[in-house]
């Protein structure tokens, strides 16, 4: 749920044929009236509504000239707006772009804003794709004639779709670990869009992929030069720094960054997100959260964040800051994993009913989870809903067959209505998403399902080596001759009680377990003579 699935780049750079599940080069080979590829163009938001109704007459003209798009026509669309109660030119909330774009049967909505400045007229324009909400940004442009500038804005939107063509091929050849053709392919795509951040973003991904981490640090702060709010790259930079093990220089580049940008309410986020993630310093990255929700109580990352940093003893907070994450990104992609968190935590609360409702609601989405299937069944039970719970648990084994060693005992005491029960379904789920968890770095989030998971009466010789992992895990992160003797001394505690936690480890864990904890016991050593130098040289 951390890491770089749950945070949300403020530039969504996807172009049209990503949107539309095809290449640059597909889209030419489509029927024209392929219905992936109806486009609707509103009128663009400007306070010369005659000028927005040029330009929109001249965008559909010159994207129905490129041949594989079927375009509404511009009178039908401008009825839709005004039925809708706005003006051509008057600015549509994105709630109701959507519900036009659907009512014209359109896949795609292209809208923008048109504003003069002396001689020139300057246009930004984005397109969405209606089902999935994903945004392609395109870069502004500008000329003195509207025709001229219809033009130019369609090639920029070719010229996007080429090199996001190039940017898929470029992701292809990462999946495989062709991390040379993949680079190749990012340059190819700046050729064609010189400020795609994306292409500088995933170049400097595989050139750590690499162990090339200087040049992946040009590329990644390139990437952030062109966007400065694109939060993705600025905990990549964290990364290679990491990955060099230069915690110094990461730390000193966001301290910087934070002292110079501190009312940024992106930077924030970013800051909190290295402090409490890749450097451990859970507390400064907390008081970012905190402060990026102060600066911008609409920033929905900033309460995401929040959310997943807050301790357990806030769960309320938690929940509250979830709820406020999600409802400000409604217009945007659903996120299946967020509400799956919700519903933990509203599980941990004994919410049952705001449980069940935030379960539906993540399936909406993503109705092929067998987990989240299993998790709405569990929660029916509670409700005592058992035929309800049943079906929920044959969907689940639908989907995934081998769910079904998880379940049938689960299953055979919901026939009987109750007269047994087992929860070893969802004590299971929480264990894969405290694995998970600590793979992606989010040890308070590892800690929190493992306590859900210990209290459904979960597999003990699991959740006691989890347990010592992430606090292995942390402890690690906070020992070091560049931090501090309190650091230190919390380096030790926490060592000390993954070493109580991991000696409980059992059954296939043991060995694992006892791994650790000789580890843990060097690393106590080593941390031994760090406060000891530290104390001589008065730090």
């Amino acid at each position: 749920m951390f890491v770089r699935r749950l945070v949300q780049t403020s530039t969504t750079l996807v172009a049209l044929f990503l949107l539309s599940g095809g290449g640059a080069a597909s889209l030419h080979a489509q029927a024209p009236d392929d219905d992936r590829f109806v486009i609707a163009v509103l009128p663009f938001v400007s306070a010369d509504d005659g000028k927005a109704k040029d330009l929109q007459e001249e965008i559909i003209a010159e994207l129905n000239d490129l041949g594989p798009y079927t375009l509404v026509a511009e009178d039908e669309v401008n009825d839709a707006v005004e039925q809708n109660g706005f003006k051509p030119g008057s600015p549509i909330p994105d709630v109701k772009t959507l519900e036009i774009a659907q009512s014209l049967e359109a896949k795609i909505v292209a809208r923008g804003t048109l504003d003069r400045q002396g001689d020139m007229w300057i246009a930004k324009s984005t397109f969405v794709d209606v089902a999935t909400r994903n945004t392609q940004h395109l870069p502004q442009v500008t000329d003195s004639d509207i025709d001229d500038l219809g033009e130019s804005l369609v090639e920029a939107f070719n010229a996007r779709n080429q090199a996001d063509k190039h940017i898929i091929f470029g992701r292809d050849y990462m999946r495989s670990e062709n991390h040379e053709r993949a680079i190749s392919n990012f340059e190819q795509a700046l050729e064609y869009d010189p400020g795609l951040a994306l292409a500088y973003f995933f170049m400097g991904q595989s050139y750590l992929e690499r162990d090339m981490v200087d040049p992946a640090l040009v590329a990644l702060e390139k990437a952030i030069e062109l966007d400065p709010a694109y939060i993705n790259a600025y905990h990549s930079i964290g990364e290679a720094y990491l990955e060099k093990g230069d915690t110094t220089h990461a730390r000193d580049f966001f301290e910087e960054l934070i002292r110079r940008k501190s009312d940024d309410c992106d930077i924030q986020v970013a800051y909190g997100y290295v402090m409490a993630n890749q450097l451990q310093e859970i507390e400064k990255g907390l008081a970012a959260f905190e402060q990026a929700t102060t600066l911008c109580p609409n920033n929905a990352a900033a309460h995401q964040y929040l959310a997943y940093a807050l301790p357990d003893d806030r769960r309320d907070e938690k929940i509250a800051n979830l709820k406020k994450y999600l409802e400000l990104s409604a217009g945007g992609a659903t996120d299946p994993e967020a509400l799956q968190f919700l519903f933990g935590l509203y599980f941990a609360n004994e919410q049952y009913e705001e449980a069940r409702a935030t379960a539906d609601e993540a399936l909406a989405a993503d109705p092929g989870n067998a987990n989240l299937l299993g998790s709405a069944g569990y929660v029916q039970y509670k409700l005592g809903e058992y035929n309800s719970a049943i079906d929920y648990y044959n969907r689940a084994l639908e989907v995934n067959p081998d769910f079904e060693r998880n379940t049938v005992e689960f299953a055979k005491d919901l026939e009987r209505a109750g007269k047994g029960q087992s929860s070893a379904i969802l004590a299971n789920i929480f264990l894969k998403d405290a694995s998970d968890a600590l793979k992606g770095g989010r040890y308070g989030a590892a800690l929190e399902f493992l306590g859900q998971a210990s209290r459904l009466g979960g597999n003990s010789c699991a959740i006691s080596y989890y347990r010592g992992d992430a606090y292995y895990r942390m402890a690690k992160a906070l020992q070091g001759e560049d931090k501090s003797i309190p650091q230190n001394e919390r380096s030790r505690s926490l060592f000390t009680t993954a070493i109580s936690h991991l000696r409980n480890a059992c059954g296939d864990y043991a060995s694992y377990g006892q791994g650790l904890i000789g580890n843990s016991n060097q690393y106590i050593e080593r941390v031994d003579l760090i406060i000891k130098k530290l104390s001589r040289q008065g730090g």
